[in-house]
Parts: structure tokens; C-alpha cells; sequence
């Protein structure tokens, strides 16, 4: 059995994982850092194109990509781990909540078998 349970993962797997791994690290940073303040308007360095200085270039009124990305991508976070824990303190609750009830809902379960 290949990449299965208790298999090996394969570099595919190891690939997007450390590509997770990071867009989660870089956007939890935000909450502490960011390169530039990402409503910072600089007209001086309006388009520029990506560099040293601005990793992803500025857009049309100087302000940083990276650090709009950054920002926009802490939304993205909070929204998804309110999800997963609002999602389980519902299954919680569903598969914690007296025996009948309890079967008569998983047995109306879509993927429960």
C-alpha cells in the first residue's frame, strides 16, 4: 500500500505540506510584523515591479503587495480556524447529546455508515 495510513508520504505530499507549512508561519507573522504598513501610500514608488524591497512590487498608488497579502491572508486564517472550531464544538455537541437522539441524527448522517 503506497501513501496510505501509517504509509510513507510521498515528496509530493512533503511539497505542499512545507508550502502550507510556510503560508501559515508567514501569515500568523503579520499579526507581529509586516515589511511595510500595508495602507502606506508611497506615489514615489508607484508599480514598481517585484524586488528586494517590495517582494511582490507596489501597486498603483505605492503601497506593498506583500505586506496587502500578508494582512489579507490573517482574514483568510481567522475565518478558517473559527470554521474548524465551530464545526467541531457542533459535532461535539451532535455526537455527545443523549443515545437517541444521537442515533436518530447519525442514522440521517449524509456520510455516516
Amino acid at each position: 500500500m503506497k501513501g496510505g495510513a501509517g504509509g510513507r508520504m510521498s515528496k509530493r505530499r512533503w511539497g505542499g505540506t512545507l508550502i502550507l507549512g510556510i503560508i501559515f508561519f508567514l501569515t500568523a507573522a503579520s499579526f507581529f510584523y509586516t515589511p511595510f504598513r500595508p495602507e502606506q501610500i508611497e506615489l514615489a514608488e508607484r508599480l514598481q515591479p517585484p524586488s528586494g524591497r517590495h517582494l511582490f512590487g507596489t501597486d498603483h498608488l505605492g503601497r506593498d503587495i506583500f505586506s496587502r497579502v500578508l494582512v489579507g491572508g490573517r482574514s483568510s486564517l481567522l475565518i478558517g480556524v473559527g470554521a474548524v472550531c465551530l464545526g467541531g464544538a457542533a459535532a461535539g455537541i451532535v455526537w455527545a447529546s443523549p443515545p437517541a437522539m444521537a442515533a436518530a441524527l447519525r442514522m440521517n448522517w449524509p456520510c455516516g455508515q
